[in-house]
């Protein structure tokens, strides 16, 4: 019998669903968690319990608006935050989550005694530090947000982070990409929160490990290299043989540094290359966010193609995973674009215009041992050079697949050894089955 007063809480990297590669890691997460925890609800903070269900049935919607400082009542009496300056509330908003973060219930008896006093609501932060109260870990998804491209994200996640472990609750973060980074406020809340970290699960070495040392001193010991969680069901869903398309994804932000124009210039070098194979072109979406929606970036370059039309052809990870499948090929703009096809067997391009992106597919390279190239959009002869890449990779791509492949299965065993090891960690807080146990196939939805 499950022990239904008890729960193990689990911090999505993108409440709203609406990556499906964020999607695929909760799923991941999800599942391990429940395998390693049978007694425990798993409950997931969440913009849309509908998509929770239909991605993650029998997990529990909690909301994030509540545990996030910025949507809980604040100490500082309305009136005069009505009368400050937008960036004057943002310094009030800050320093005020690290005081929750560093002081909970401290705080929640503060905007008590505040909301007893104006007569207001208090915003749903007891309720909420009352949920945490009956929780025995918080586990944080994958993700690529600590930075300088997400310093907002960041300390925001981190403070929350801190938050529950400032109220004795072990907290983990698996398959996190770190850095670049050298924002002050980022800085301060990563070091503030991994020394108290029971495990760290990072996706790649080289940038990853020197910063998460660097954080946790003593505690570095912690630290695991697992690869990405999303490896394990996109492995399992490779086809027999590689495909006979070229996969293309394109990230068109601030973020990438990729501009339209430059986007154009990537896609008039793959049709190129494409029509002289020749092989026909498959859009990967994995952003299906408006703010960097991967098909709103894909349909000028592709506009006839009917994939693209259809709101439902990639609005869940198994169905990103089945078209990458059909490739011998991936030019991608977007991480795990790249990730779902290394993970079976299928080279990859990646384009590139930040050092985040450079040091994403960089990671990707070494976790694999080789199957990624980078084209940088910025570089004079980018399509030349990405017409060059497509010929080599297209012919070298059967013997590339069982290097890859077997690295596949390397990570794959890392991640797993990772959370059993946060299991046996928290025995006997949160009982666990025996790590190491067998654990059922992982198939995305």
């Amino acid at each position: 019998m499950r022990q239904m007063d008890r729960c193990i809480v689990v911090w999505p990297s993108s409440p709203h669903l609406l990556n499906n590669g964020d999607a695929a890691m909760l799923q991941v997460t999800v599942r391990r968690l429940r395998r390693l925890f049978p007694q425990h609800r798993i409950c997931a903070f969440v913009h849309d319990a509908a998509l929770l269900a239909r991605y993650c049935p029998d997990t529990e919607p909690l909301d994030p608006t509540v545990v996030c400082f910025r949507r809980c009542r604040s100490l500082t009496p309305d009136t005069i935050l009505r009368s400050v300056p937008e960036s004057a509330r943002r310094w009030v908003y800050a320093n005020q989550r690290q005081l929750l973060a560093r002081w909970p219930t401290g705080y929640t008896a503060l905007t008590k005694a505040k909301a007893r006093v104006t007569r207001a609501p208090s915003g749903g932060l007891e309720d909420t530090i009352a949920q945490l109260a009956r929780t025995d870990a918080v586990v944080a998804t994958g993700g690529g947000f600590i930075n300088d491209s997400f310093p907002s994200v960041a300390e925001r996640v981190m403070d929350d982070l801190l938050t529950c472990v400032r109220l004795s609750i072990p907290a983990a973060m698996f398959g996190q990409g770190l850095g670049p980074v050298s924002n002050p406020a980022v800085l301060r809340a990563a070091m503030e929160l991994f020394p108290t970290l029971t495990l760290v699960g990072l996706r790649e070495a080289p940038q990853g490990v020197a910063l998460a040392s660097a954080w946790m001193g003593a505690a570095s010991s912690r630290i695991r290299i697992t690869g990405d969680d999303v490896i394990e069901p996109c492995y399992r869903e490779r086809s027999a043989e590689l495909g006979d398309s070229i996969g293309m994804n394109i990230r068109v932000t601030d973020y990438s540094g990729v501009s339209a124009a430059q986007a154009a210039q990537i896609a008039d070098a793959l049709r190129a290359a494409a029509a002289a194979i020749p092989a026909p072109v498959v859009p990967i979406v994995i952003s299906r966010h408006p703010n960097d929606s991967d098909a709103e970036s894909l349909r000028p370059l592709l506009p006839n193609d009917p994939l693209l039309r259809s709101k439902n052809e990639y609005d869940s990870p198994a169905k990103v995973a089945s078209a990458v499948g059909r490739c011998r090929l991936v030019i991608t703009g977007s991480y795990h674009a790249g990730v779902f096809a290394l993970a079976q067997g299928i080279p990859v391009i990646g384009i590139s215009g930040s050092a985040y992106y450079d040091g994403k597919f960089l990671g990707l390279r070494d976790q694999f041992g080789g199957g990624v190239d980078i084209v940088r959009v910025d570089q004079p002869d980018a399509g030349r050079a990405l017409l060059q890449y497509v010929r080599t990779r297209w012919d070298s791509a059967p013997a590339q697949r069982e290097p890859l492949l077997a690295a596949a299965t390397r990570q794959i065993a890392l991640s797993e050894r990772a959370y059993d090891d946060f299991a046996t960690a928290l025995r006997p807080t949160a009982p666990a089955v025996e790590a190491g146990g067998a654990s059922p196939a992982l198939t995305l939805q």
